[in-house]
């Protein structure tokens, strides 16, 4: 679980997904648009670096990242409002794994902004 405070004023909560009953080492949900980013440390880099890059266009919102742990690669990810990102999710032979936003709130004005991964 990752959270983070966007410079919009809103909080963001990514959540690791799981394919339950793979084999496979890893997990990612592209499977359409996204940005990518190269040398990108870690997890909490990435997903930062996808809030602050924030949606794509009014119809394409950010819904999540993949992140490749060995080539530290960071995917953002898009979707319509309308499609869910745990419908997305498949194995993958990588060491990588995928992310969805899971709540955007607002950020609770006066506190310190800070990242949490557990």
């Amino acid at each position: 679980e990752a959270r983070i405070a966007g410079g919009d004023d809103k909080d963001y909560l990514f959540k690791r997904e799981y394919l339950d009953g793979s084999s496979s080492p890893g997990t990612t949900c592209n499977d359409g648009t996204y940005s990518s980013f190269e040398n990108v440390q870690n997890t909490d880099a990435c997903a930062i670096k996808c809030v602050y890059k924030g949606d794509m266009s009014s119809s394409l919102l950010l819904q999540g990242f993949d992140y490749k742990c060995d080539t530290q690669e960071c995917d953002c990810i898009y979707e319509t409002k309308w499609e869910d990102i745990n419908t997305k999710v498949k194995p993958s032979k990588e060491n990588m794994a995928c992310y969805g936003l899971a709540k955007v709130s607002p950020s609770n004005s006066g506190e310190k902004k800070y990242l949490r991964v557990n």
